[in-house]
């Protein structure tokens, strides 16, 4: 009864009490699948379905930089993660560059369902809005990939108001998201 054992046992509750909002989530979402029912990409909902992202890929960060483990270990965890992230990042850089969307969709467009899936919303893939939305989430993924490697995170493509998201100003935790505003997320049906 040691104080890291109360620390591993509340943080494996907090992962499984994540895993179990999710899986509702995902199931109410695949109940939607079945009558066409989806959720209109909005600004607001895009905006909170990336903010989202960022905070999720950021966790594979923070563990790095704070899982009790000998420096040794930790330096080849975040050596590992940088080398992994540079890689991926120099791709995404040139296609951004080139606005190269036919490739950033076929990479994006599945996790980017997924994701929005994972949070309990169903968009439709078929809308403009989606392609806007996998861009902004592209854009996401290149922000966490250097902000891993030192660099500050902006909050312009989120939107307003994100604060300061680089690791060492970022808090995950889910209140960040209580004050967006979510009330024009209405769903729709398509026919």
């Amino acid at each position: 009864m040691t104080p890291e054992a109360f620390r591993l046992y509340d943080q494996a509750i907090e992962h499984f009490e994540a895993d179990v909002r999710h899986a509702l989530a995902v199931q109410a979402v695949e109940g939607r699948e079945v009558t066409g029912t989806v959720d209109a990409l909005t600004p607001d909902l895009t905006a909170y379905l990336v903010t989202a992202f960022k905070a999720d890929d950021l966790k594979l960060e923070q563990e790095v930089r704070w899982t009790a483990r000998p420096l040794e270990k930790k330096l080849e965890a975040r050596q590992r993660l940088e080398e992994n992230c540079r890689a991926d990042l120099t791709d995404a850089l040139q296609l951004r560059a080139l606005g190269d969307m036919e490739t950033i969709l076929s990479q994006w467009s599945g996790p980017a369902f997924d994701h929005a899936k994972l949070h309990g919303f169903l968009v439709d893939r078929e809308g403009p809005e989606f392609t806007s939305y996998v861009r902004a989430f592209h854009d996401a993924q290149i922000e966490t990939w250097q902000a891993i490697q030192g660099h500050k995170l902006s909050d312009n493509t989120a939107g307003e108001g994100y604060g300061d998201l680089s690791p060492l100003g970022f808090a995950i935790d889910q209140s960040r998201f209580e004050g967006l505003d979510l009330s024009r997320v209405q769903p729709r049906t398509d026919e």
